[in-house]
Order: C-alpha cells, then sequence, then structure tokens
C-alpha cells in the first residue's frame, strides 16, 4: 500500500522508534509464556444441568426466558408480539424459523427478511442462535447461519428461538472450533443493551434492543 503525507510521516516515526526491535522494559517484565493456557472456572455453572444454568445466568442479565414444547413456540412467541403490541417482525434467514413466521402471518403481523430498511424500522427482531453459553447466559448468532447479525440488534424487541440441545458449557465451546475459520460476524448476546456512559446512570436499548426474550425448545412432550 503506498503511504503519502501525514499517513507516512507519522508511520515514519513510529519505525524510527522500533528499529532496534521492541525495546525490554526493565519495571515491566512480561511472564513467560505458559505451554497450556489457564483454565477459566466458572462457578455458576453446573455441568450437570446446562439448560438451568443457562436460564439462571441469562435472568441474571435481564434476558427472559420461557421453556417450551415445540409445539408451543409459534403461539409463545405470538403471545410476546402481542404483549408489546407489535405490528411489524423483522426475521433472521435460519428455517428453523419458518414455523413461528407463519403463526405471527396469521396472527395478523408483517414479518419480513432481514434488511437495514426493514430492520430499522420493525418493533421485533426474530432470530435463531446457532448455540446459548450456560456458564454466561448468552445467545451466539452467527451472521453465516442467520443472514445477517443486525436481526436481534436493530429492533427495540429481540426474540431469540433456542432449542435446549444447543446449549454448550462455556465460551470456549464455541470459540475453539472458529480456529478451523471464524464466520464474517458472530455476535455474543448478553441480555438488553445497556451503557452508563459519563453519569454512570444505566440506560436500556441505546446500542441495541431494550427486551431481549429467549423462547427455549425442549423436546416433544
Amino acid at each position: 500500500m503506498t503511504e503519502t503525507g501525514d499517513r507516512g510521516a507519522f508511520l515514519a516515526n513510529a519505525r524510527a522508534r522500533l528499529g532496534g526491535g521492541i525495546h525490554r522494559n526493565p519495571v515491566h517484565v512480561p511472564p513467560q509464556a505458559t505451554a497450556v493456557p489457564p483454565e477459566v472456572r466458572f462457578t455458576a455453572l453446573d455441568r450437570d444441568d446446562l439448560v438451568g444454568s443457562f436460564v439462571a445466568m441469562a435472568s441474571g442479565v435481564d434476558a427472559v426466558v420461557a421453556r417450551v414444547r415445540p409445539d408451543d413456540v409459534g403461539q409463545e412467541v405470538v403471545g410476546l408480539a402481542r404483549s408489546y403490541g407489535v405490528a411489524s417482525v423483522v426475521r433472521s434467514a435460519e428455517a428453523d424459523l419458518d414455523r413461528v413466521a407463519i403463526a405471527l402471518v396469521e396472527a395478523g403481523l408483517a414479518v419480513d427478511p432481514y434488511d437495514p430498511a426493514v430492520g430499522a424500522a420493525a418493533d421485533l427482531g426474530l432470530t435463531g442462535a446457532v448455540a446459548g453459553i450456560a456458564a454466561t447466559g448468552s445467545l451466539v448468532l452467527d451472521a453465516s447461519v442467520a443472514g445477517s447479525r443486525a436481526a436481534g440488534l436493530l429492533p427495540p424487541v429481540h426474540v431469540c428461538v433456542l432449542p435446549e440441545d444447543r446449549i454448550v458449557a462455556t465460551p470456549a465451546d464455541v470459540l475453539h472450533p472458529l480456529s478451523v475459520g471464524p464466520p464474517s460476524s458472530l455476535v455474543l448476546v448478553g441480555g438488553p443493551s445497556r451503557t452508563g456512559d459519563v453519569e454512570q446512570i444505566l440506560t436500556l436499548g441505546v446500542h441495541g434492543p431494550r427486551h431481549v426474550h429467549v423462547v427455549l425448545v425442549g423436546p416433544p412432550a
């Protein structure tokens, strides 16, 4: 890449300072690299009850979790939409959502595939998730599966339909397999968007949804 103007001058100064390599700081000596990374322990994780751990942790960050049978998913999502006075829904591309989308349309709601304009105007974003992380209560949204990361980020209400058999124990169970090739975007959703900003007054919904609902789909009755 050709460097011109101020960029060239700026980088020339940095290169000059690093000409002899990165200088060792005798005060802050870096630790020796370890052969095996230390294990991260999640004290609230019950590996014998991943679903229960996920529900507890997700609820702790203000997501609302409902556990339903497969035949009741559409009814649950329609009920959520009505509770928020929703008129328009934008959905991600997962085939798992087709039956839910049909139930919403039959209830009189407009359901559209995601594009930026539709997503920005929609009342509710409907997505699936490639995984739920029990240790943190996080949803894992993969843009290569969902078609976009934004269906669950732009609308004020995010409803995620997650089969219980996709719940894994820790973030490592999601991140380690990505060494073979990560997707273009992977989003870990931990409850509604929140910020404290300069005043340190907690505000929800500034950078994403104000409400996050997880519909956990268990095995058939």
